[in-house]
């Protein structure tokens, strides 16, 4: 997601995207922008700066935050100015007592519960045009199962 914010007027972006798995032959890429409604984008503003979340510090720097090799990371690239940010949070579902990680997921759910969010995430799982793909730098593949729309020995 993309927010932006000049002269007091929000804006935003929501760019997601999936690749073809598997491939034979080049790379296909599903990719949807849509834009996110100006009061959308001005409620993740006041969700960012109620929970200080630019102010969470990366996983790296959170004593007792914990490593793994699959599961979630989220990412938060953020400019104010000329200043710059970018931090990265490794599966908050497994920082069991760790109050940062508490609260980025409180941030997660609260800006998925949003309703321009929640929507245009489900319209896009539905427009894959894919039967099976997988999300850049996962390890994880989604495979879409279809009824059968032809019937066995006339059943």
């Amino acid at each position: 997601m993309k927010l932006t914010k000049s002269n007091n007027i929000y804006s935003g972006e929501a760019i997601r995207f999936v690749e073809q798995y598997p491939t034979k032959s080049k790379k296909k890429v599903f990719v949807k922008k849509q834009i996110i409604l100006s009061e959308v984008a001005e409620k993740v503003f006041k969700l960012i700066d109620s929970l200080k979340i630019n102010e969470l510090p990366s996983d790296k720097n959170i004593k007792g935050w914990q490593q793994g090799l699959d599961g979630i990371t989220y990412f938060i690239e953020y400019k104010v100015d000329k200043n710059y940010s970018f931090k990265n949070y490794w599966t908050p579902t497994s920082q069991d007592s760790l109050a940062e990680a508490q609260l980025l997921l409180h941030f997660i759910s609260s800006f998925e519960s949003l309703p321009d969010i929640k929507n245009s995430s489900k319209d896009f799982q539905n427009e894959i045009p894919f039967d099976s793909w997988t999300y850049p730098g996962s390890s994880t593949s989604v495979l879409r199962i279809k009824p059968n729309t032809k019937k066995k020995n006339g059943c």
